[in-house]
C-alpha cells in the first residue's frame, strides 16, 4: 500500500481522490494507520462515504458493496446498511466514485448474472450523478448511458486480472461529457446490431433478432426477460435505449 501511494502521488495530476474496495483490508481494519500513509504522501484525497468539492465539482466516494465471497467493505444484499450508506450520497453530487456498480449496469459476470448493487440502483434517480465511477466487476469494463448519467466501469484488469485495460479518460464540461479511450467490445457490437434490427418495421424483426444470439445470450435474456416480467422485444429494446 505505502508503494501504491507513492505512485499515485507522484502523478502529474493536479487532483487525485482515491477510494478503498473489497481488496482493501487495511483501509477498513485499520484506519489509523492509513491516515498516516496518506500523510505521508500528500496530495491524494481518501474518500470513504465523504465528498469533495473540485473547481465547483461535486465528488462523492464510497467503498462498500453487496456481500462478496467475505472480502472488505461488504455489506448484506438488499439490506438496510447498504440502504444508509447510499442515502448519504448529497443529492446534489456531480461525479459518484463507488466501488461496486449498481444493479444491471457494467455489472455482468460471464455466465449473465448481475452482481450489482440493488440499493445503489434505487439511490441513484433521486441524485442523478453526471457521471459514475466504479469498478470491481471486471467482465463489464466499459461505459453505458442513461439519459442523465454516464457510467465508467474503469477496472483495469480482466478476471484474470490482467492489467490489460486501458484507462479511460473523460472530459467533463458543463453541459457536455466525452469519453475516450473505450474499444468497441464484442458485446457492445452485438448490441448494436440488435438495435439496427429494432430500429426496422417488419413484424418479425424481434425473431431476426433472436436468430442472431448465441445459446448462452438467448437463455440469459429469457432468464432476464423472466424475472423483469416483460416480452423479449421489450428487454432487448430497454437494453438498447440504456446503452448497455
Amino acid at each position: 500500500m505505502d508503494r501504491f501511494l507513492g505512485w499515485f502521488a507522484s502523478q502529474p495530476h493536479p487532483h487525485k481522490l482515491l477510494i478503498a474496495g473489497n481488496h482493501d483490508w487495511l483501509y477498513q481494519r485499520d484506519p489509523d494507520k492509513v491516515a498516516l500513509l496518506l500523510k505521508k504522501h500528500q496530495g491524494i484525497t481518501y474518500l470513504e462515504d465523504a465528498g469533495v468539492e473540485i473547481d465547483g465539482v461535486k465528488f462523492w466516494g464510497s467503498p462498500w458493496q453487496p456481500w462478496f465471497m467475505s472480502w472488505a467493505f461488504n455489506l448484506p444484499r438488499g439490506g438496510e446498511s447498504l440502504r444508509h450508506v447510499w442515502n448519504l450520497i448529497p443529492i446534489d453530487t456531480d461525479v459518484l466514485i463507488t466501488h461496486g456498480p449498481p444493479h444491471c449496469v457494467l455489472d455482468q459476470v460471464r455466465d449473465g448474472e448481475h452482481l450489482g448493487c440493488e440499493e445503489l440502483k434505487i439511490r441513484l434517480p433521486s441524485v442523478k450523478p453526471r457521471l459514475h465511477v466504479f469498478g470491481h466487476i471486471h467482465d463489464a469494463f466499459g461505459c453505458a448511458k442513461s439519459r442523465t448519467t454516464t457510467y465508467i466501469n474503469a477496472c483495469s484488469c480482466t478476471e484474470a486480472y490482467q492489467a490489460s485495460n486501458r484507462p479511460i479518460v473523460v472530459d467533463l464540461h458543463r453541459k457536455s461529457i466525452k469519453v475516450h479511450s473505450i474499444e468497441p467490445s464484442k458485446r457492445r457490437q452485438s448490441l448494436e446490431a440488435v438495435k439496427a434490427i429494432l430500429d426496422r418495421p417488419p413484424e418479425d424483426k424481434i425473431e431476426k433478432t433472436l436468430l442472431k444470439l448465441s445459446n448462452r445470450q438467448f437463455e440469459a435474456l429469457t432468464e432476464m426477460a423472466g424475472i423483469r416480467e416483460l416480452t423479449m422485444g421489450d428487454l432487448l429494446q430497454q437494453y438498447v435505449e440504456r446503452g448497455l
